[in-house]
C-alpha cells in the first residue's frame, strides 16, 4: 500500500477531536472525589461507576469501529460529539447514585466514537509514528490544560456546572466535523484490492495477533486501575483538599505527552513491540515507588516516568497494528483494541475498588502490577515469534 501524507487540515481537526474527547474521557475519574463527598460511597461504587462507563464504551466503539469502515467518518464523528454534550445537561437534574451512574454511562456512548474512527484515518498516513505520536499528544495537552483549570473552575462553580464547560468544546467540534468538506475515507481503497490483505512482508500469526491482543488487554488492565484511582489517591493517601483533586494527574499527563511525541518517532526506526516492552521496565518501579511512603517530589516524578512508560506506549500499540492487518478493517482493529481496553475498564475499577475497600488503596495498587507482569510476557513471546516490522 502507497501511505499518503495527511492533508494538514484534515490532520489538525482530528488532532483537535483527539483532544476535546480525551478531556471528556478523564474528566470522569476526577469527578469521582466530588461526587463520592455530596453522596458518600464506597471504593468499589466509585469502581462501578467507572466499570458502568466502560462497558458502555467497550460495546459501542465496536459499532462505531465497524461504522468507520462502511461510511462517511466525518459525519460518524460529528454525531459522536454532539452524543457526549447531551447527556452531561442531565446532571444538573441528577441527585442520586444511580441516576449520576446512568448519566456517566450515556456519556460513554458518545465519546466511544472518535478513536476507532479518528485511529482508522491516521494509520493510512505517511510516518505512522509521528502521526500517532502527535495524535496522543493532543489528547494529553488536552488533558493537561483541562487538570491545570479543573480545580479554579470546581472551587468556584462547582462541579456540575464544571463539567458542562469543559464538555461544550464538543458541540463545536461536532459543527466543524458536519460543515467540513473533508472526507476521512481513503479515496484509493478501489483502486488498490491488494490493501485487503496483510502485506506478506509484514503477515503474523493469528495466534501472535491473539495473544498481542491478550497482553495488552492485561496491561491495560493493571495500568486502568491506577489511573482511575489517582485522585483519589491523592486525597485519601497523600491528604490534599478535594479541591486540588487534579494536582497528580497534571504530573502523569506532562509524562504522557513526553512519552508519546518520544515513541511515537522512535516507532518509525525501531521495534514497536521492542518500545512497549522497554517501557514497561520505567512503569513498573514507578508504580511501586509511589505506593511507598517518599517525599511529594518523588512521587511527583514517579508519577511522570508513569505517564511516559503508560500512554507512550500507544503510539507503539497503534503502528504496529496498522502496520499487520488489512486496511478495509482498520477501524474494525482499532475498536477492537479500545473495546479489549474498555473490557478491562470494567472490571479492573471494581475488582481494585473491592481491595482497596479490604486491604488499602497502597495495597491495590501493588496488585495491579501483577496483570502488568503477565501481559509483558505475551508480549515478549510475540516479539520472539514475529520479525522487526
Amino acid at each position: 500500500m502507497q501511505e499518503k501524507k495527511p492533508e494538514k487540515s484534515t490532520f489538525i481537526l482530528i488532532c483537535l477531536g483527539k483532544s476535546v474527547n480525551a478531556i471528556c474521557w478523564l474528566l470522569i475519574p476526577l469527578l469521582l472525589p466530588l461526587i463520592r463527598e455530596e453522596l458518600h460511597f464506597s471504593y468499589t461504587h466509585a469502581g462501578l461507576i467507572l466499570t458502568c462507563f466502560s462497558t458502555v464504551i467497550l460495546i459501542f466503539s465496536m459499532i462505531s469501529g465497524h461504522l468507520a469502515d462502511l461510511y462517511e467518518g466525518r459525519k460518524i464523528l460529528s454525531f459522536g460529539f454532539f452524543l457526549t454534550v447531551a447527556p452531561v445537561l442531565l446532571l444538573f437534574l441528577t441527585r442520586t447514585y444511580l441516576q449520576i451512574t446512568v448519566t456517566i454511562a450515556l456519556i460513554g456512548i458518545g465519546l466511544s466514537v472518535f478513536n476507532p474512527v479518528g485511529m482508522a484515518y491516521l494509520s493510512r498516513s505517511w510516518k505512522r509514528g509521528i502521526s500517532f505520536g502527535f495524535f496522543e499528544s493532543a489528547g494529553g495537552m488536552g488533558v493537561l490544560v483541562m487538570t491545570l483549570i479543573f480545580t479554579p473552575l470546581v472551587s468556584s462553580l462547582g462541579w456540575r456546572l464544571t463539567s458542562l464547560i469543559l464538555v461544550l468544546p464538543s458541540l463545536f467540534l461536532g459543527l466543524a466535523f458536519l460543515l467540513s468538506h473533508r472526507s476521512l475515507k481513503y479515496k484509493d481503497i478501489k483502486a488498490q484490492p491488494q490493501t485487503s490483505q496483510i502485506n506478506s512482508s509484514n503477515s503474523i500469526g493469528v495466534e501472535s495477533l491473539i495473544l498481542f491482543y491478550i497482553g495488552r488487554g492485561f496491561q491495560m488492565f493493571g495500568y486502568t486501575a491506577i489511573i482511575s484511582f489517582i485522585p483519589l489517591f491523592s486525597i485519601d493517601v497523600r491528604g490534599l483538599p478535594v479541591e486540588k483533586v487534579s494536582f497528580f494527574p497534571i504530573f502523569f499527563w506532562i509524562g504522557a505527552i513526553a512519552g508519546v511525541l518520544a515513541c511515537g518517532t522512535l516507532c518509525d526506526h525501531f521495534s514497536p513491540l521492542k518500545i512497549i516492552l522497554t517501557l514497561v521496565v520505567i512503569s513498573i518501579p514507578a508504580i511501586f515507588i509511589i505506593t511507598m511512603p517518599v517525599p511529594l517530589l518523588v512521587v511527583v516524578i514517579s508519577l511522570i516516568l508513569m505517564g511516559f512508560a503508560n500512554v507512550g506506549s500507544r503510539p507503539a500499540q497503534n503502528v504496529w497494528l496498522g502496520k499487520v492487518t488489512p486496511e478495509r478493517i482498520r477501524g474494525k482493529t482499532y475498536a477492537s483494541m479500545i473495546s479489549l481496553g474498555s473490557l478491562g475498564q470494567i472490571f479492573s475499577p471494581l475488582l481494585f475498588g473491592f481491595l482497596a475497600d479490604k486491604w488499602g488503596i497502597i495495597s491495590s495498587f501493588r496488585w495491579a502490577i501483577l496483570p502488568i507482569l503477565v501481559g509483558t510476557f505475551c508480549l515478549g513471546i510475540v516479539c520472539r515469534r514475529v520479525k522487526p516490522i
